[in-house]
């Protein structure tokens, strides 16, 4: 029987001591995995074998166990004589999920935003990109600035924390069960459902706000559309079906947990289904508006044919074709997992 393996390459059950095992290992460096893998299990064992002996039920025991052990990266930071420094080590953990939530949340939010008004002003497309670009990198440096001054602050004034030292309120003690589970398989979790949702609001939003929001206008003063209006016909209203049904299978993935063969399948169809009909549009010139096009320009530059049509339509065939191939890996390495409980 084939056992998934955790970051030292060891089999696993997936059991709490493994999840907190591998959430420990995962921040350390290659070389210092094995030892602490086998110290760090062996003094679970014994601590759980001890609470068994007095009388604790062997899955209490486990979970108070892991419960004294505490936060998982204050631990390896600890193994890894690695001092949680600026922010101290009693809001060093909270600190970071905090920063690669919004991180997570608020960057692609602002690059989708970005892309869309500046291709909606009439942007060339170095300046489309390099505007984006820009933007986004003074976004993340300005959130990562004043995350970390809000939390420097906190810790030099001082309010209670899981440990009963300085931080902010609402800390919340740690907790075992919430150990998220070994990565094999398992799906992005929380940030990629969020990012599916996002997704799904942002292409209906998109479309109708292209329709009236140009900077173009024709003869009769009404706005030039940067996607070819006559797609609103069935292609248009096709793809925010499809980005609806995108937001729902991403729910249901979230609940799930984990890849499954028929989620693999709804997914290849999903994916087959919006960006084959996208690539096809692309690459034979009837997805913008020519008369939109006339105005910056760009007739030729993305005609039916074009180089870069050619370009566009096979990086979005090879996204799809990731899409499917990712989730088949997924699925498999989640099938092991199941297959060594």
């Amino acid at each position: 029987m084939n056992a998934a393996r955790n970051p030292v390459g060891r089999p696993t059950a997936d059991t709490l001591t493994d999840r907190y095992v591998w959430a420990v290992l995962k921040s350390l460096p290659e070389a210092k995995r094995s030892d602490i893998d086998r110290e760090l299990r062996a003094s679970i064992a014994d601590d759980v074998d001890a609470r068994v002996a007095g009388g604790d039920e062997p899955a209490a025991a486990e979970r108070a166990v892991l419960l004294d052990l505490g936060e998982p990266m204050r631990l390896a930071a600890g193994y890894a004589g690695r001092p949680l420094a600026l922010i101290g080590p009693d809001l060093y953990v909270d600190y970071v999920r905090l920063l690669k939530l919004l991180l997570w949340i608020v960057l692609p939010i602002v690059t989708v935003t970005l892309f869309v008004i500046n291709a909606l002003s009439g942007a060339e497309p170095g300046e489309l990109i390099g505007g984006t670009v820009g933007i986004l990198l003074g976004v993340g440096v300005h959130l990562c600035f004043w995350v970390t001054l809000v939390f420097v602050i906190i810790e030099r004034t001082g309010a209670t924390t899981r440990s009963g030292g300085k931080g902010y309120p609402g800390s919340t003690p740690f907790d075992p069960d919430e150990l998220h589970a070994i990565a094999t398989g398992t799906t992005g979790g929380r940030s990629e459902l969020i990012a599916s949702l996002v997704f799904a609001l942002l292409v209906p939003v998109a479309l109708v706000w292209q329709q009236n929001s140009s900077n173009f206008r024709d003869a009769d003063g009404a706005p030039i559309p940067v996607i070819n209006p006559e797609l609103w016909s069935f292609w248009l209203p096709y793809l925010i079906v499809l980005a609806v049904l995108t937001a729902v299978f991403a729910v249901v993935l979230y609940r799930v947990g984990r890849w499954t063969w028929p989620l693999v399948v709804v997914n290849a169809v999903l994916t087959v289904a919006t960006i084959g009909p996208i690539a096809w549009l692309v690459w034979t010139g009837a997805a913008l508006n020519e008369a939109y096009l006339d105005r910056l320009g760009w007739t030729d530059f993305v005609a039916a044919g074009s180089p870069s049509a050619t370009l566009t339509a096979v990086i979005l065939v090879g996204i799809a074709a990731w899409t499917i191939i990712d989730s088949v890996i997924k699925t498999v390495r989640a099938s092991r997992v199941a297959e060594a409980v």
